[in-house]
């Protein structure tokens, strides 16, 4: 809720995730990581629709395809992160979504 007491909904397109969903995406996504391991790639349009469906029980309304594309996003992005990181001479990388 805002300060006038209104409840607020997010609305997230593709590409503007706000920190504190995309760590709701990350936290949901990884609970069921091991249903996602036993599915075959398209096949996990369920997986995504229940993901989604818990994100707008939290006031974030994102559709099965954008949990996709943005989870797809972020293990990019982590990868190049953890990449660079091996690197000699790196002093490492820091990225808010890694601990």
């Amino acid at each position: 809720m805002d300060a006038a007491g209104k409840q607020n909904n997010e609305t997230t397109d593709s590409n503007s995730w706000s920190s504190i969903a995309t760590k709701l995406l990350i936290s949901l996504r990884g609970a069921c990581n091991k249903k996602f391991e036993k599915i075959k790639k398209g096949k996990k349009v369920e997986q995504w629709d229940m993901i989604s469906k818990e994100m707008k029980a939290k006031n974030i309304t994102v559709s099965p395809k954008q949990c996709d594309e943005k989870w797809q996003r972020l293990l990019t992005r982590f990868r190049q992160v953890r990449n660079a990181s091996k690197k000699s001479g790196s002093g490492g990388i820091k990225w808010q979504y890694i601990n």
